[in-house]
């Protein structure tokens, strides 16, 4: 659950910082629970049994500004609507990579075709990463609809995507980016 409700229209933005492990740490279909106007947490499931365990901080962003302190600096438009309050999580994108290169696929337990992109992946102390695109399904050529899983392999300072697709589709590209953010309070 978040610490507060987002009253935003469109769900916020999580960020998510995987604490360090000895393995791999796998991810996938990532949900903000609520609804338009009272979105209240998230969740995210682990890829699969064999990869460890997510555990970590995040935070959240929503789309404008919110009272939530009883104290600070706010800024207020002619009609008195709240545009900037101090005690808003506010999320400040701090970097970016859309240069996952193929290397390889396989096929899943399931029987599922799965292709794999990397890209090296390095996050600072104090940046977290966006997971709100784990809740979107990959649209491919030919409106094949794919499911997108993310692994971060800390050992190895890289970050693998893992795309779920209908078999005998080679895929080549994964037109994704992943960004991280600083929080900025």
């Amino acid at each position: 659950s978040f610490p507060f409700t987002i009253k935003s229209q469109w769900p916020p933005f999580v960020f998510i910082r995987p604490d360090p492990a000895a393995g791999q740490i796998g991810m996938t279909q990532a949900e903000v629970l609520g609804s338009s106007g009272a979105w209240t947490g998230f969740r995210i499931r682990a890829y699969d049994h064999s990869r460890v365990r997510p555990n970590g901080s995040y935070f959240v962003a929503g789309f404008g500004a919110e009272i939530l302190s009883d104290y600070g600096m706010r800024l207020k438009d002619g009609e008195r609507k709240i545009l900037f309050d101090t005690g808003t999580p506010t999320a400040v994108l701090a970097n970016y990579t859309s240069s996952g290169t193929y290397s390889g696929q396989g096929t899943t337990p399931q029987g599922q075709s799965i292709a794999y992109f990397t890209a090296p992946f390095v996050m600072s102390n104090k940046e977290y990463i966006l997971i709100n695109t784990l809740s979107m399904p990959v649209i491919r050529p030919l409106q094949q609809q794919s499911d997108l899983q993310m692994i971060w392999d800390y050992p190895n300072n890289r970050m693998i995507a893992a795309v779920v697709y209908i078999s005998g589709y080679n895929t080549n590209s994964l037109g994704i980016s992943t960004m991280t953010a600083k929080l900025v309070v």
